[in-house]
């Protein structure tokens, strides 16, 4: 059962494009009746004009649909995200498939979380792939992995 306060979480990256993410996020949060957050997380070498511009964007995005925007800045995104992700015990995560140059983002989402769904959005705006719990996982009440933020 999704707990009412359980968030949807939308992960982007300091690009405009990643607009469809939080659209998507923003639809299967109202259809599940919990909270729309967006999280981005940069090493601390992309922070540019540009990114700034872009981080703007979506926050302004984010904020039109409802929803709390949060920026982080780390060298390993994933683990923070993961972290992040446990603490405010998604009911589900949206992400971006990844380009050629992929960071092991989603494997790591999906080793540290295996009890939190996600779905991976394509470029252009469709599901690539969805990840489930098993029910038995789930049954077997397997706590969630602590972090410490």
């Amino acid at each position: 059962m999704i707990n009412s306060t359980s968030p949807v979480i939308v992960c982007v990256t300091a690009q405009k494009n990643c607009e469809k993410l939080i659209k998507v996020g923003y639809s299967l949060s109202l259809s599940l009746n919990v909270p729309l957050e967006v999280l981005s997380i940069l090493p601390s070498d992309q922070i540019s004009r540009e990114s700034g511009e872009a981080l703007d964007y979506l926050f302004s995005l984010a904020k039109g649909f409802g929803g709390q925007y949060n920026v982080f800045f780390h060298n390993d995104p994933a683990l923070i995200a993961a972290a992040y992700i446990a603490k405010k015990k998604a009911s589900h995560v949206i992400i971006g498939t990844p380009g050629v140059r992929t960071n092991g983002f989603i494997g790591t989402i999906k080793t540290l979380l295996p009890e939190t769904p996600f779905t991976a959005i394509d470029a252009q705006g469709n599901t690539a792939f969805s990840v489930t719990p098993s029910p038995a996982r789930k049954l077997a009440g397997n706590p969630a992995p602590h972090f410490a933020v």
